[in-house]
Formats: C-alpha cells, sequence, structure tokens
C-alpha cells in the first residue's frame, strides 16, 4: 500500500497510508487541493490526482443514537457498491473505507438532488411540448414534415433517459467484473507440462557392466571333506566360503589347485598292507603312456614292472628324466606331456608308501606344501580381486554383480574355500571333496543398478510467482485482478561421473531438506518427474502477465 506525506498549515505530516487518507477525506479534513508527496518523491501535487473527491458531502462518522453499533460496522453491500459506482460518488479505493452508513447517507443525497434534476427536465420538456403545439397550431399542419415540435421534445427528454442508460450499462459492467473476479480467484493452476517419471529416464542413463551384470547362485555342501578329515581326528575350519573369479585361472595357478587336491588325498588316504600297495602298483603300471615302437618306451615298461616299494621315487626320477627328454624331440613331445603327469602319480604313491610307514608324514607333508605351492595360491586368491561371500547353513550362495558363469566354467572360476588345522584349501567347484547342485547365472534387471546410484544436489532453481491479472472495464475505467503464478521448485541432480544433470520437480519440504552437495535418496527421486529446464505452470486464457 502507498504511503503519503501532507502539507497542511504550512507544516508537513505523515506519512500516512491510502486507508488513513481517505478516512481523513471521508471526515472532510481533507479537500482535493491539499498537497501531498508520495512516497519516494520529491514533487508536491494535489490530493485530487491520486483520490476521488466525487461527492462534497461530509460522511458523519459519528454514531447515531438509534443505530446499533454491528449496523455501523458493516460492508457496504453489493448494491451501495454499485449505485456509489454509478453516481461517481467514489472510486475502487476510496470505496473500500466506507461503512454502510455513510454510503447510504452519499447515495440518498445524490438521489435527492438527482431526483430534482430530473423534475425540472420534465417541467422544461412540458413546457416546452405546450410551446411547440402552439406554434403548431400558428403555423399550420404544413410544418409536419419538419416535426420541429418532436425533434425538440427528443432534445429535451433525452437527459432523462441517459442517466438510465448509464445505469443499466454499469450495472451490466459490475455483474461482469464480478463473476471475472470469482473466476479468477477460483482458478487452479496446473502443475508444469513436460516431465517424465524419474525411473524410467534414469534406468535409461545405466549402461551395465557385463563382467557384472549377473547374479550367481548355487549351493555347495562339504560333507564328504568333513567325514575324511574326522576319521583322523583333524579339525576343519567350519566357516566356508565361495568366491567368484573375475576371469579364469591362468594355468599355473590351476596346477597348484590341483596339486593341493591331491596332496590332500593323499593325507586323507586310509592305511595301506601290502594287498592295497599291489593293487595300486598295478593300476599304475597298466596306466603307462606308450610310444609304440619306440626302444626307450618299450625299455621303461620293463623297468616299472621290476618295481619294488622302496624303488618308488626311484622309479620317479627315471620316468621325469625320459619325459625331460622326450619333450625336447618335436616328434615325441606330446608322450613327453603324459610322462610328466605319470612321475608325478609315482610320486603320489611313493607319499601314500611313506604316510604309511610315518604316521608322522602326513602332518608334515600338508604343512610343507601351504608353506610351498599352498601359500602362493593363499596370496593369489587374496590378491586377485574375486567376489566372495560365506556359505549359509543350507550351503547355499548367492553373488550379485559377477560375470555370467554356466557349469562348463565353473571349475575356472569358483572355488569353495576353508581351513584344515588353520592352512587355507581351495577346492575348484566340482572337486570330489564337496556335493555342488543348482549352480544358476541370471541377468540382474536395470532396477537393480538403479537403486545403487547415487546422486547429489547440484543447483536449486525456482519457476513460477509471476504476476498475473485479468482486466475489464467498469463505469470507464479499467479494474484489474490480480493473481501469482505458483511456485515450482526443482533439485537440480548429477552423479559424480555425470557432466550434465537432471532436473527434479519437488515439493517447497523436500526442497528444503537437501542443499547442494547433499545426497538424495532414490527412495525420494523416484516417487517425482524430471525436466529438461525449469517448467512452470501455463497461463489460463483470462490471464496475462503484468509488464
Amino acid at each position: 500500500m502507498r504511503q503519503f506525506a501532507l502539507f497542511i498549515n504550512d507544516q508537513v505530516r505523515g506519512p500516512h497510508s491510502e486507508t488513513e487518507i481517505a478516512e481523513m477525506i471521508a471526515r472532510g479534513e481533507l479537500t482535493a487541493d491539499t498537497l501531498c508527496a508520495p512516497a519516494g518523491s520529491t514533487e508536491w501535487e494535489p490530493l485530487s490526482n491520486h483520490f476521488s473527491f466525487g461527492s462534497k458531502l461530509k460522511v458523519n462518522r459519528a454514531r447515531k443514537e438509534e443505530a446499533s453499533e454491528a449496523e455501523e460496522r458493516a460492508d457496504v453491500d453489493v448494491d451501495q457498491r454499485r449505485r456509489l459506482l454509478v453516481y461517481g460518488l467514489a472510486d475502487s479505493v476510496s470505496i473500500d473505507q466506507l461503512d454502510r452508513a455513510q454510503a447510504q447517507a452519499m447515495i440518498d443525497d445524490h438521489e435527492r438532488k438527482l431526483r430534482a434534476r430530473i423534475a425540472r427536465h420534465r417541467w422544461a420538456g412540458l413546457a416546452g411540448l405546450i410551446g411547440g403545439l402552439a406554434l403548431g397550431a400558428y403555423f399550420g399542419l404544413r410544418t409536419w414534415a419538419d416535426r420541429p415540435f418532436v425533434a425538440a421534445a427528443d432534445a429535451i427528454l433525452k437527459p432523462e433517459e441517459k442517466p438510465l442508460n448509464q445505469a443499466r450499462n454499469l450495472d451490466r459492467e459490475v455483474a461482469q467484473f464480478a463473476k471475472l473476479k470469482e473466476t479468477v480467484e477460483g482458478l487452479v493452476f496446473a502443475r508444469p507440462a513436460g516431465g517424465a517419471l524419474a525411473g524410467p529416464v534414469l534406468s535409461a542413463r545405466i549402461k551395465p557392466d557385463p563382467a557384472r551384470s549377473f547374479r550367481i547362485t548355487g549351493h555347495a555342501n562339504l560333507a564328504p571333506l568333513a567325514e575324511r578329515v574326522g576319521k583322523w581326528k583333524i579339525s576343519l575350519d567350519p566357516g566356508v566360503k565361495a568366491i567368484v573369479l573375475p576371469s579364469p585361472m591362468p594355468q599355473a595357478i590351476a596346477d597348484k589347485v590341483t596339486a593341493q587336491s591331491a596332496v590332500l588325498e593323499t593325507v586323507l588316504s586310509p592305511m595301506l598292507d601290502q594287498a592295497g600297495f599291489e593293487t595300486l602298483r598295478n593300476e599304475l603300471l597298466r596306466s603307462l603312456p606308450e610310444l609304440p615302437g619306440n626302444p626307450d618306451s618299450d625299455k621303461l615298461r620293463n623297468d616299472l614292472r621290476q618295481i619294488r616299494v622302496n624303488e618308488l621315487e626311484t622309479a620317479a626320477k627315471r620316468v621325469e628324466f625320459r619325459a625331460a627328454q622326450a619333450s625336447a624331440n618335436p616328434a615325441t613331445k606330446a608322450w613327453g606331456v603324459e610322462l610328466k603327469a605319470y612321475g608325478e602319480r609315482i610320486r603320489e604313491l611313493h607319499d601314500r608308501v611313506r604316510i604309511n610307514v610315518d604316521p608322522e608324514a602326513r602332518r608334515r607333508m600338508w604343512s610343507d606344501f601351504n608353506a610351498g605351492p599352498g601359500a602362493e595360491l593363499a596370496a593369489w586368491a587374496l590378491a586377485v580381486g574375486g567376489k566372495e561371500i560365506p556359505l549359509g547353513n543350507d550351503g547355499g550362495f548367492t553373488l550379485e554383480e559377477v560375470a555370467k558363469l554356466d557349469e562348463a566354467a565353473a571349475s575356472r572360476q569358483i572355488l569353495v574355500v576353508t581351513r584344515i588345522n588353520g592352512d587355507p584349501v581351495h577346492l575348484p567347484w566340482g572337486s570330489p571333496f564337496m556335493i555342488h547342485r543348482e549352480l544358476r547365472s541370471e541377468p540382474l534387471t536395470v532396477e537393480h543398478f538403479l537403486l545403487r546410484e547415487r546422486y547429489k544436489v547440484v543447483d536449486k532453481p525456482v519457476s513460477g510467482d509471476r504476476r498475473l491479472a485479468a482486466k475489464l472495464r467498469v463505469g470507464g475505467r479499467e479494474l484489474s485482478i490480480e493473481r501469482r503464478s505458483p511456485r515450482w521448485h526443482f533439485l537440480s541432480l548429477a552423479r559424480e561421473k555425470d557432466s550434465d544433470s537432471v532436473l527434479l520437480l519437488v515439493d517447497e519440504r523436500t526442497f528444503e531438506s537437501y542443499k547442494v552437495g547433499q545426497e538424495v535418496p532414490m527412495s525420494v527421486i523416484l516417487k517425482g518427474e524430471v525436466f529438461m529446464r525449469p517448467a512452470e505452470s501455463a497461463i489460463p486464457p483470462i490471464l496475462s502477465p503484468v509488464q
């Protein structure tokens, strides 16, 4: 509301609000010539430049003894408001400063004067009509075509009809303005258009890595291993975990895993008697790889047929020597590889015999392996960065965000790990020391990755809050009704790796809850809409921006 300074009796008073000045005018304390200066202005000008002095009637605000206090404070009703505006007794500013009694007094005074003026017009019209008739009779009926007395009557009667027409027009305009005001005040602004649900938009920004886009599930039971170590009263750690490697094991590591399984098989093997030894020796001789027509192959076969218990280590060295020679010759290289593996089997039999006669050798064999190749295997398993998870009570496990895996590749990419006497045991998937089943690879959904996304606030733009107005001319004056468009709040969000951001439309409470740099939970983001740029409500057709 504007403020005005007043210059009264050579003194500057104020500032006063518009309401205070209107009340002073109504009490007759100010005149149209009173000088005033609007707030911020240094120029003095008549008060009539800013306020209406349409009526010179001073409104007596003193309460009449016979009027009740409630009636005097009542607001001007619709009929009084219309008549005040029609008669020019008040404008849209000063009319709200009048009570019902003051308005009625001003209306009664004006209508009394108006009725007196109309009565004078009627008498003047009647006199003119009589004079016209007399002149017509005098000059004769030949002057009828010119109808001078009718024109004179029309000229006299028009002043009577003009106020009535103005009143009707103003009634219509006031009614239209009242309806327009009701419509404007009841307008409901729509939400900004052009938004999209946050879920699908953010999901489209996700590019899953094939190396971590699957969920692996399976079951592994180490009951066979537990049964065998129990016979020798060896401690088996109850904690068991599965490790899914990021890629198949290198051959050197796979050889160490195989060697560990072989040592474990030897350490846990039962005691041998002579018959048992002969059975194993005969099985070993039958599996000797031979090269037909090769003298070295024939000689090696004949030598091994004479093998004795105390000659197993010598026989292993002899086979390994022949294997090295054969591997050096391209023609016999494949036979050399087979001989090398055969030499390892002879050493396994030698170890069986050794632990058979020396019980302490079992413990020493296991410790020696874990101090050498076993330690290297354990160090590699820790450094390779495989995904690991403890097995449940039922032996089940689930690993997420890993590469696709099937049964054929599982033996080179899944290790089930436990401990025997404190030393780690790495069993490949499919080992005879375990019961394994139900290995499955399922692709992860985009929603899985979406819930792991991390978005932070980088900006907090706001749109809307524009001045809008509907205008209509009433009584020759342009009146307006203003509304403000609603404010809409946005959070500009981005991930650490993003070069662009998305705009999330949120309510004011959420807007105030998150600061720039703060992470917004995905559960909050997925409830909203995202926009390309700050948007606002469409402007209803009956409103237009205020310039």
